[in-house]
Formats: C-alpha cells, structure tokens, sequence
C-alpha cells in the first residue's frame, strides 16, 4: 500500500522534472541543469526502487526475474555518477573516469543501483574537496551464452 502511495507523488516529480528540462519555467544555468539532471537520474532509481517493492510479493515465489540488455557501461558510469551529485557537489568532489567502449550483457537497472550505492558510499565517507575518489572499481566481465 505504502509503494503505491509513493508511485503517484515520484511520478509527479519526474514530470515536474521534464518541464524544467523543456525550459517551462525559463532557462537553466549549466549548474541548475547539472543538478536536474541529477534528480532525474535519482528519481528514475527511486521508481525503479518502488515497483520493485511493489513486485516484491511475486518475486518471493518467482525469484528476481534480470531483465538482461546490451548496454554502453559508458552510460551506466555516467547515470551513476549523476545520481551522486547531491553527495559528492557539496563536498566539491570530483569523480572522475576514462571512457570505454565496452558493451555488456546485464540487468542496467540493478547494476546502475549497486554502482550508485557503492559511489554514494564512497563520496559519503571522503574528505571534502578531493581531487578523485582514491579507490578503484574493477569490473569482471565474464563471458556467457546470450539471454
């Protein structure tokens, strides 16, 4: 009950969202779009969240049913680094990455879910005004048959 009560409020502030972003209210900064940009990302996650939590009944019986896409990790990086900008803008943080080309085979959402929390993590625990974060994410690839 609570996760339907949720849904229609995240839904109201994404749409609030798309009007900032068509200019509706008058044009942004480049800061003020960084930062909308950024609670779109993060209001994306917290829907994805709540039907999760809204299916969480099926998948006690079903399992986790991975909803598997090719998928630039460039854009995962980056909609994970967007969703930390509340954490890391504050304390003048700077997280940094080298581009890739790589395409991977995985779930977009959960993984974009597990390297937010890991990056949200990190910048929590930081010092302010470093440089770059002073760890590393190596990711595994591991080949396997198609979905």
């Amino acid at each position: 009950m609570v996760c339907h009560d949720l849904r229609s409020p995240l839904n109201t502030v994404q749409l609030f969202h798309e009007m900032l972003a068509k200019n509706h209210f008058g044009e942004l900064s480049s800061s003020g779009n960084a930062l909308l940009k950024s609670a779109q990302t993060c209001t994306d996650n917290l829907l994805n969240m709540t039907n999760d939590m809204l299916e969480s009944e099926k998948l006690e019986h079903t399992g986790v049913e991975l909803i598997m896409s090719h998928v630039k990790l460039d854009t995962i990086i980056e909609n994970a680094i967007d969703s930390t900008f509340g954490a890391v803008n504050p304390k003048q943080i700077a997280l940094v990455y080298s581009p890739t080309e790589v395409e991977v085979v995985c779930d977009e959402v959960r993984i974009l879910r597990v390297l937010s929390n890991l990056l949200g993590n990190a910048a929590k625990f930081s010092t302010e005004k470093r440089r770059a974060l002073r760890s590393e994410l190596t990711f595994s690839i591991r080949w396997c048959a198609s979905p």
